[in-house]
């Protein structure tokens, strides 16, 4: 597989795509199939973001790195592809990474998989490799791959599940994060230095015990003289984190010591309580924000678009900012999305009672603002893509005192291959007497609902089968002090 023969095969098939559930504001590739981002990065003054991409089927296959920038984090353009497994090191696939400009070039750093016997993975090797761009388009692997090889790793640790590297700078050196996994199945993170990205030292490691079997897709930066370390762990008790996916997004709060990379976490937090949320990356803008992009699907589930024919399945999240308050992250639907704000709609102080609706608004790509006053012992169903006895709910419960997600009765269904009847997910609140506020944006085939100004988020993905509407239905009056609608247009 190389990078010219995948191109050629995007050229002659981007046709064929069904663009029913297509996204409008959202990353995707433009055939097959995409997961984890790769390399955010700010190159030559532009975002670059690259993707988990196999072209040739909208399954999971032997991966390449798709390519995109942009301007502004929401208007996306298509490059070529940027990695194809085309070498003995990577043959199984060119698995996530991460970039930095140096100078006028821009490097990549990814995981090399190697597996010659698919029905034996004992045999499979993971391994770190480089790969540079005088023009952040064009991509040539370097001489001395792999750079880190399946010698230079802690004994303890399983050379099967050694990937995803994060690199960054830091004073006169460069610092790699990297998941892994030990030999006694705990999630672990291997920290490594370097003083010219090809030769790199393994400093330390950070292992928890019940906090997952494998750690994957870390990330470390600081905020507000806090430092963070991002992971996406497997098979995490939900006790420990939350979340009520198998695979979960954690954020440890700290503190790094770049001396010995030491990280101590003090604090822990899911970053998304919803269904569709994985392998999350972050980049530092020019003017100092921290923004987070992740994968907009899960593993373990069947696919309507792989079952429909539609030849495509994956998509990013909205960018979104991470703040910190109150020792927690925050996370913000990034600013300049509201620079594609149109036709906009809005109502103050509306008592609800039994049921209001909006079928006017016909539901495609929006952004809403939703205040409700006190909720305190009161349930309020707000029914997205509502049609007949058809809708994705989202249930605002003042007597349980959590927001609920259901999407369990609408559309074409998506099945977990784990968990029979896996439609819903629960973010608990402590208190609703002081109301609630909702950012929710809707794009086509999927939700994000950025909870009390980012304290919570919950996204998912949906696919109903008819047009459908926004309403309201209450047990007990509420009142709706505003609500805005703006069409999303690109």
């Amino acid at each position: 597989m190389t990078v010219n023969e995948a191109n050629q095969y995007i050229q002659k098939n981007r046709n064929k795509v069904n663009n029913m559930f297509r996204h409008n504001y959202h990353v995707m590739a433009p055939v097959g199939w995409i997961n984890d981002p790769n390399g955010f990065c700010i190159y030559n003054n532009e975002y670059h973001l690259f993707y988990q991409f196999y072209p040739y089927d909208s399954e999971w296959g032997p991966v390449h790195w798709g390519h995109v920038k942009s301007k502004d984090l929401v208007k996306w353009e298509e490059l070529p592809v940027a990695l194809a497994p085309d070498q003995e090191y990577d043959a199984g696939g060119c698995f996530s990474g991460s970039a930095i400009q140096i100078g006028s070039e821009l490097y990549l750093m990814y995981t090399g998989n190697i597996e010659p016997d698919k029905n034996d993975q004992e045999k499979k090797r993971q391994v770190q490799c480089l790969a540079k761009s005088a023009d952040g388009i064009k991509f040539e692997k370097i001489g001395n791959n792999p750079v880190i090889s399946c010698d230079e790793i802690p004994v303890n640790t399983r050379v099967q599940d050694f990937r995803d590297p994060k690199i960054w700078k830091f004073g006169d050196k460069f610092y790699a994060v990297i998941g892994s996994r030990t030999k006694d199945d705990k999630g672990q993170i291997l920290f490594y230095t370097s003083e010219d990205l090809i030769k790199w030292k393994n400093i330390n490691s950070l292992s928890i015990d019940d906090f997952g079997l494998v750690w994957e897709c870390p990330d470390v930066f600081s905020l507000e003289e806090r430092d963070v370390l991002i992971l996406s762990s497997q098979y995490i008790p939900e006790e420990k984190s939350g979340s009520q996916n198998i695979y979960a997004c954690i954020a440890m709060m700290g503190k790094f010591n770049y001396e010995t990379c030491d990280f101590k976490p003090d604090k822990y937090q899911l970053l998304d309580c919803g269904f569709d949320f994985y392998a999350p990356q972050t980049l530092k803008t020019a003017d100092g924000r921290r923004i987070l992009i992740a994968w907009m699907d899960m593993w373990q589930r069947k696919s309507p678009l792989h079952e429909l024919g539609h030849n495509w399945r994956g998509a990013m999240t909205l960018p979104r900012e991470l703040i910190m308050k109150n020792d927690r992250l925050y996370q913000l639907p990034v600013r300049e999305i509201r620079n594609y704000r149109k036709n906009d709609e809005v109502i103050y102080g509306l008592e609800v009672f039994d049921e209001f609706q909006l079928k006017h608004i016909k539901l495609k790509s929006h952004e809403f603002y939703i205040e409700l006053d006190d909720m305190e012992g009161k349930v309020l169903n707000i029914d997205l893509f509502r049609c007949d006895d058809e809708a994705f709910r989202l249930i605002i419960d003042g007597i349980k005192h959590e927001i609920i997600l259901d999407r369990g009765r609408i559309g074409y269904l998506i099945e977990s291959l784990n968990r029979p009847g896996d439609y819903i997910r629960r973010q608990p609140v402590t208190s609703l007497r002081d109301g609630i506020r909702l950012n929710i944006f809707v794009d086509v085939s999927s939700i994000e609902i950025f909870i009390n100004d980012g304290e919570y988020v919950m996204t998912s993905l949906v696919y109903p089968k008819k047009e459908g509407y926004i309403s309201f239905r209450v047990d007990r009056p509420v009142i709706l002090k505003e609500f805005k609608k703006w069409d999303i247009c690109l």
